[in-house]
């Protein structure tokens, strides 16, 4: 069974913090992927078919239109995963309390 090979990734201090990282990724993975996602449906279908009448191929399509258009979501995803990382203290508490060994303390 694949949870009993999960048993102990929040009880050992080699996998303790990996356990934390991986809680705070699948906890931001929605949103950031929404927030991807409507920028991505914000691309004007005109400018792509402008690029392909223009003969840019699919790598140019997505370097020169579609990243420049998408990369204010870089930074509103970063800021967000950046303010939640800051408040991750509550998971910690909840799921280790530091153990084992204090290897899961968030430092002062």
């Amino acid at each position: 069974m694949v949870f009993v090979a999960l048993n102990g990734w929040l009880s050992t201090t080699g996998t303790g913090f990996w356990g934390l990282i991986i809680l705070m990724t699948w906890q931001m993975s929605g949103y950031i992927m929404i927030i991807y996602i409507a920028y991505i449906q914000g691309i004007p279908r005109s400018l792509v078919e402008a690029s392909e009448i223009d003969g840019a191929n699919s790598f140019e399509r997505f370097r020169y239109i579609i990243f420049p258009l998408i990369a204010p979501a870089f930074t509103v995803s970063m800021f967000l995963t950046l303010s939640n990382s800051f408040k991750i203290f509550d998971q910690n508490v909840a799921l280790t309390a530091g153990a084992p060994y204090n290897s899961t303390v968030v430092k002062e």
